[in-house]
């Protein structure tokens, strides 16, 4: 870094990879590395630092760290706009009954619509495009009742399925579930298996949890209907 004389920026992506390792069964690599990018962004100024994490429960930890919230900007980047979401597919020549139909099931989430493309082309008829639809949303609800199966496997409570439906009604009711001081335990326990999972998405600037994605939403609306 101190021979590279141009502007120098650091990128790490999907950093809680880090996490829970140890050097020589002592130091935290994690903490020992965040130190690291410390020191070289506020006391050398050799580098500006960008670290990414798709692991919102690991965010939570490392925004909640004295030292990096004195020291750092903490930005969220979240899924382009439905505006952005429809002109990519309007790119790939689906027409508006299929976009207004891929977009009900999987929202702006980039991944999933170029995901679609490889599966489903836009001369293919519609009813094949709802049933991958309809199968996607199958699995991410299997996917959440997976969860619930394997309760002592993560370390949940017996009534898990209970505590995630409270706030899968506000979510689907909503669009959101806001935290508050009086949250128990278990409660917190399902929300950090979730999002560990990457069903839910956790912002630990404001509390507030959505779904990860929209077919999770689907899949709740789903699951609270019985289905």
């Amino acid at each position: 870094f101190e021979k590279i004389k141009e502007k120098k920026i650091l990128i790490i992506d999907e950093i809680q990879v880090l996490e829970d390792i140890y050097i020589n069964g002592e130091k935290e690599l994690l903490k020992e590395f965040l130190n690291f990018c410390v020191a070289l962004t506020k006391e050398t100024h050799l580098s500006h630092v960008v670290i990414l994490t798709s692991n919102t429960i690991f965010l939570n930890r490392i925004y909640n760290d004295a030292k990096l919230k004195a020291t750092s900007i903490f930005e969220l980047i979240d899924h382009p706009s439905i505006q952005v979401a429809k002109k990519l597919l309007k790119d790939l020549e689906y027409n508006d009954e299929q976009i207004n139909l891929i977009l009900e099931y999987f929202g702006s989430a980039i991944s999933y619509l170029l995901y679609t493309y490889t599966m489903v082309k836009p001369t293919d008829s519609i009813d094949k495009l709802k049933e991958f639809l309809e199968k996607e949303k199958l699995n991410a609800l299997n996917q959440i009742r997976d969860l619930f199966r394997r309760k002592k496997k993560y370390n949940l409570a017996a009534n898990a399925k209970e505590k995630f439906l409270k706030l899968a009604k506000d979510i689907v009711k909503i669009g959101e579930f806001r935290l508050d001081d009086n949250e128990d335990e278990e409660l917190m326990d399902v929300i950090d298996v979730f999002c560990e999972k990457e069903i839910l998405f956790f912002d630990p600037q404001t509390g507030i949890i959505t779904p990860n994605s929209r077919i999770y939403l689907k899949a709740m609306e789903d699951l609270i209907n019985g289905a």
